[in-house]
């Protein structure tokens, strides 16, 4: 006994960004690059804050 399973397609079932990486999305956006470029502030009610110490160090 043969089991025939049909699977529908939508439109929106594709990747959004299919050619470009992380890397190429992050120097696209103009991100800031939080590597050895962060600070981590205590709130003191269980939460931290991380903040980039230089706004201006971008992804390249």
């Amino acid at each position: 006994m043969a089991i025939k399973i049909k699977f529908k397609k939508s439109k929106n079932d594709h990747n959004p960004f299919p050619l470009e990486t992380l890397h190429e999305r992050l120097i696209k956006d103009k991100a800031i690059d939080m590597r050895d470029n962060f600070a981590i502030e205590n709130l003191d009610d269980g939460y931290i804050v991380v903040r980039p110490i230089d706004f201006n160090k971008l992804y390249k």
